[in-house]
């Protein structure tokens, strides 16, 4: 149990650590996304990381394989070190170290929180599932299918091929996912796929966090829905199997749903760089699952028209 815990949370460094280059060089300069804190800029990094994996899954260059996904990792990992160089020296000293906890005392006990509710929950999921081997048969061996093709042909294929020759109609984002956990994590298809789908259910838990700064300046709105999302709603917690690229887009859906209520709210503050870096988030969780950008359309639909 603990080892795979270290492994999945080995994962989640690995999906921030893929996403950080591109934010901290390119979206910490537009306004919509200067203001996020710690935990929101890790939730978003896991996503953004994955969405550089969905591209280079796209090409039909067969660049999806295990040496260019390390060493992507390898070099977002550097890159990132040199972007805060600074910031990591700056802390150095014992000194340095007790002035930053003394003036950040209020954002670490709410990042200590959430991580900790986060962990709760990872935990909760685990113990429970512990019994199961791959879950779901149905679910798995399909999620599983589509994972093993990715891997076969090191790039999003258009059929299932050389398995099937039937096309491929599920989006496959949440498949690439899987696909990279497999290369980092040394676990087979289907427990890649079953444990992977919990790790994003846990990180429901960060996007409700997300979602309720968004929502207001109060700590309130951020702690109080991470509390509900980990402790008294039923979902995504009864959620045991099946469904996995639901999931997978599901912190994300409450991620662009933050991102619209500042569209809506903040009209003048937002560039046509800030509407394209939000677009692709929609176009990405729908590449996830269609239904939540149908559903995020739907909402700015009607807000829309409420404006």
């Amino acid at each position: 149990m603990v080892l795979l815990l270290l492994q999945l949370l080995f994962l989640l460094f690995l999906l921030v650590v893929n996403g950080e280059p591109l934010r901290a060089l390119l979206l910490r300069r537009l306004k919509l996304f200067s203001d996020l804190d710690f935990v929101q800029i890790c939730l978003l990094d896991v996503y953004l990381g994955g969405l550089i994996l969905y591209v280079i899954a796209l090409l039909p260059f067969r660049l999806f394989n295990w040496i260019v996904v390390f060493c992507f990792a390898l070099l977002s990992f550097l890159l990132s070190v040199i972007i805060h160089f600074k910031a990591l020296t700056s802390l150095t000293s014992f000194s340095k170290i007790r002035v930053f906890l003394t003036e950040n005392r209020k954002k670490l006990f709410d990042y200590a929180a959430v991580f900790g509710m986060f962990t709760i929950f990872l935990l909760i999921n685990l113990l429970s599932l512990s019994g199961f081997v791959f879950g779901s048969v149905r679910d798995e061996s399909i999620h599983s299918l589509d994972v093993q093709v990715i891997l076969e042909n090191n790039f999003v294929p258009a059929t299932l091929q050389p398995y099937l020759a039937e096309g491929i109609i599920y989006p496959q984002a949440s498949h690439v996912v899987f696909a990279f956990a497999f290369y980092m994590l040394n676990m087979d298809v289907p427990k890649v796929v079953f444990y992977a789908s919990v790790l994003f259910k846990s990180l429901s838990v960060l996007g409700a966090y997300f979602l309720g700064k968004k929502l207001g300046v109060r700590r309130a709105y951020s702690l109080g829905l991470s509390f509900v999302f980990t402790f008294i709603s039923s979902w995504p917690l009864s959620i045991v199997w099946g469904g996995n690229p639901f999931l997978v887009g599901f912190p994300l859906f409450l991620v662009c749903l933050g991102l619209l209520f500042s569209l809506f709210c903040f009209p003048t503050r937002n560039s046509f760089a800030e509407l394209i870096i939000v677009g692709l988030l929609l176009g990405y969780v729908g590449a996830t699952v269609v239904s939540f950008l149908q559903t995020l359309i739907m909402i700015a639909f009607l807000v829309f028209t409420y404006y």
